[in-house]
Formats: C-alpha cells, sequence, structure tokens
C-alpha cells in the first residue's frame, strides 16, 4: 500500500472514532435538558450510533431563517419492519476526509421529534426498529421528517449536502425552511459561489403560521457550489433570511 494511501486510510479511520467518541457528549448535552423518560421513544443514544426520539424544541434550524432539510430523492420507508440507510451526497473522488453533521426534525411543528449524528467515511446511517421513529406510537415514517446534513467552516461557513436513502437517485433537491414569523410568502433565487446572481425571484407556496414548514426545490442544472439565497416575508414587511451554500452532487467536499 502506498504511503499516501495509508495516510489516507488512518485519517478516516480516526474520523470515525471521532464522530463516535462526540456522540455520547452531543447526547448529554440534550438529555440534560430533556431527561429521558421511560418511554422507548423519548430522545437517547442508539446503539451509540445517533440519538433520536420525541423530545420537545420550540425551533429547530440554523440561523435567521431557520434550515431544517436539504435532501434529494424520495426518503420514505419502515425502519420498523425494514432498516433504510441514510447517504449523503458527496460526490465520488473527495479529498481531505470530512465529518458530517446529520440531523433529522419532525416537518410537523407539532410533532416532537430529533436525530442528531456525526458521519464519516461512508457518509450513511442505517436507521432501523431500535429508532425513535419505530418506537413511536403511532410510528412516525421518514417522509414526515426533514433531513439536513452539513459541515461548518470558520471561511465558507457552513454547507449543505443533500441527504438520501442509499440507492435512490434525485433530480432536483428539497430544502425547506421554518419561518418563526407568519410568512406571507417566500422567495429564493440562485447564485453561484462568487455571488454572481443566475435566476430570478421564485416564489415558493407558503403563507404559514409560525413554525411551519416551507418547501422548495432547486435543480441540480446548477453550478456547484451553489448559493440559495432565501427570504420569507411576512405582514407589516417583516422579513426573515438565509444564504444557503448547497453543494450539488458528483462534487467533491471542501
Amino acid at each position: 500500500m502506498a504511503r499516501g494511501d495509508a495516510l489516507v486510510l488512518i485519517a478516516v479511520g480516526m474520523l470515525s472514532g471521532l464522530a463516535q467518541s462526540s456522540l455520547p457528549e452531543q447526547c448529554r448535552q440534550i438529555i440534560e435538558k430533556h431527561p429521558a423518560g421511560s418511554d422507548a421513544a423519548t430522545y437517547r443514544s442508539r446503539d451509540g450510533r445517533y440519538c433520536d426520539g420525541s423530545v420537545f424544541q420550540p425551533n429547530a434550524g440554523f440561523g435567521e431563517l431557520p434550515v431544517i432539510g436539504v435532501s434529494t430523492g424520495a426518503i420514505a420507508g419502515d425502519p420498523g419492519t425494514r432498516s433504510l440507510t441514510l447517504s449523503i451526497v458527496t460526490g465520488p473522488g473527495a479529498g481531505e476526509p470530512v465529518v458530517i453533521q446529520l440531523q433529522g426534525v419532525a416537518r410537523n411543528p407539532a410533532t416532537d421529534y430529533r436525530l442528531d449524528a456525526t458521519i464519516a467515511g461512508e457518509y450513511s446511517l442505517e436507521i432501523g426498529p431500535e429508532s425513535g421513529l419505530a418506537r413511536r406510537k403511532p410510528a412516525l415514517r421518514p417522509e414526515e421528517v426533514a433531513w439536513a446534513a452539513w459541515t461548518d467552516s470558520p471561511t465558507l461557513g457552513r454547507t449543505y449536502y443533500p441527504v438520501s436513502i442509499k440507492g435512490v437517485k434525485g433530480s432536483s433537491v428539497e430544502i425547506v425552511v421554518r419561518p418563526t414569523i407568519r410568512a406571507s410568502y417566500v422567495l429564493f433565487w440562485l447564485s453561484d459561489d462568487s455571488g454572481r446572481r443566475l435566476t430570478p425571484d421564485s416564489t415558493a407556496d407558503s403563507d404559514t403560521n409560525p413554525g411551519e414548514a416551507v418547501t422548495f426545490t432547486v435543480p441540480y442544472a446548477s453550478p456547484s457550489p451553489l448559493l440559495v439565497q432565501v427570504t420569507a416575508v411576512g405582514s407589516g414587511g417583516r422579513t426573515q433570511t438565509a444564504a444557503i451554500r448547497l453543494r450539488l452532487p458528483g462534487t467533491t467536499p471542501k
């Protein structure tokens, strides 16, 4: 084995170990605020691979306009009867291995559910009957959850990677935002990584109450990384904005 290949394998192993070792701390911080009860569906560590379950959260997402979902293809199935594998679309020939944060939150603001994981190497996570999805009564379907994966960089900020079901391909990326204001409508437009505008304004169906999810799609046929500029416009001119840096399939992570 060449020295360079050996170093890459060592780095991947170290990152995989980091992902595993950081999981208990990640769970602990949330569980301290929301102590686990006897209900098996309560938020907790699942086999040391990820945390999920019922946990009250008044808001989910990141930034002024919370982004809760960036995915592609149909994420559906029944983990109670057949395990499903969430896959992170990072593209072939990735350079230095990275650790990616994965999160799932219920689309319905009245449903308390969250999943957290840190993954590296193969960029995938298998979810089965041990999950809080399957242990809820009634069970929560994966399609009722908004899925997002990202890395954070001091220079680039947050970069999102579309989440999919392993083996399922999509032709567009679904983005889900959760305005915390009453949104009369949501505007979005695309630019390249330098900020050069690529599209005119588009409008996503909205007219939502605070906390309700708004969903729209962007095509793969765009440069990567892609910036998605989103503005939720409320009554009286109040706005919330998000700039979503998105790495599309077939490209390497940075």
